[in-house]
């Protein structure tokens, strides 16, 4: 299976991603022809770097004749704030989107078989929140590995369960956080949940010597030398990571050197980038 990425990030300037090929959104900082495709929005926090563009982005999929209303998936915490911006739209355009909150420990359906679990983030925004977009599969039950067809088509017309719900993460995405969510102490199911995803999507707002990683934590966000350690640990690393919401007051050089450029570094193949440069950066993934 292909996930197909298109995403704009910087840090305090706009963040937006898409998960092309599925049609959803992580945040809407800002509303671009690579978001365009996206009926799902998932809102992690409302800074508005995060949420500027929310309201073009439903006004352009109705000037493009999607008929469909955009689902936004936010915080409850930042419900109200949301639903008053939106409430600026013109009255007809109301019923081009619906606003859900939905908190973490809790699912919701997104479309077909793909699911959506909100955890816990750490972000100087209290309501801030992840999602983890997950597909639900049916696998047949451990003890009828090797039954014949026919004979579990007839199982299947009398009614006997031959199945059971598979749980696929496919995409983990934290908004704005420190990395100390992935500590043990701030474990929870969703957030193990998380971990086990085909494709992480985490900031990285700091880098270098120069800023420290306490200052990072001072004011939520992540430095790269300490996310480096969780990916040394293995709680991040294995599977495939994009790093988005870099400062811009560093150049695609240094984010890269520091990144991967360093001999033995935490940071291998398998990890993406997205540079705050203002260009779309695509990404395909095979998972």
């Amino acid at each position: 299976m292909k996930l197909q990425f298109a995403g704009i990030s910087s840090a305090g300037w706009a963040t937006s991603i898409a998960l092309q090929n599925l049609g959803i959104a992580f945040d809407m900082g800002v509303s671009a022809e690579f978001n365009l495709r996206c009926g799902i929005v998932l809102i992690s926090h409302a800074h508005l770097d995060h949420i500027h563009a929310l309201d073009i982005h439903i006004l352009r999929r109705s000037l493009s004749g999607c008929t469909e209303p955009v689902l936004v998936i936010c915080p409850p915490g930042d419900y109200e704030f949301i639903k008053r911006r939106l409430s600026l739209l013109k009255e007809d355009l109301q019923s081009a989107y619906e606003l859900k909150a939905v908190e973490p420990g809790l699912t919701f359906p997104l479309k077909g078989n793909l699911r959506v679990a909100p955890f816990k983030t750490l972000h100087t925004e209290l309501n801030s929140q992840g999602y983890v977009v997950y597909e639900v599969r049916q696998k047949l039950l451990p003890a009828l590995q090797g039954v014949p067809g026919p004979t579990l088509a007839q199982m299947k017309a009398r009614g006997e369960q031959i199945t059971e719900e598979l749980l696929v993460p496919l995409v983990t995405y934290t908004g704005d956080t420190t990395p100390l969510i992935w500590n043990s102490q701030n474990s929870s199911p969703e957030k193990q949940f998380a971990l086990r995803a085909a494709v992480k999507i985490t900031e990285c707002t700091y880098i270098g010597e120069n800023d420290t990683i306490e200052e990072a934590l001072r004011r939520g966000h992540t430095h790269s030398n300490q996310l480096g350690d969780f990916v040394q640990d293995n709680c991040l690393g294995g599977q495939s990571l994009i790093l988005h919401h870099f400062s811009r007051k560093y150049s695609n050089g240094e984010i890269r050197y520091e990144i991967k450029g360093k001999e033995g570094g935490p940071f291998g193949s398998l990890t993406h980038l997205i540079y705050p440069d203002d260009k779309v950066w695509e990404i395909e993934v095979n998972i």
